[in-house]
């Protein structure tokens, strides 16, 4: 899995932890976007790629945590 995929997978389970995809990335990058997640992406569902969409599409709006996250991992 690459660690793109690996990214966008740990927004989706941090904004729909009741999904069956298995978590990915850490609990700290999960954390650190969970809020922004749910605040801008709520439309996003479960697709890890729209949630990672939205939350690049959002990037100004981010919290610094986040922005990091999305910047750590070359988003």
């Amino acid at each position: 899995m690459t660690r793109s995929v690996a990214f966008a997978m740990s927004f989706s389970m941090a904004a729909f932890a009741a999904t069956e995809v298995p978590a990915a990335g850490t609990a700290e990058e999960r954390s650190a976007c969970e809020p922004d997640v749910r605040r801008f992406c709520k439309q996003a569902g479960t697709d890890e790629f729209v949630v990672l969409g939205c939350l690049k599409v959002n990037r100004t709006k981010l919290s610094k945590g986040c922005l990091k996250v999305l910047t750590d991992n070359g988003q």
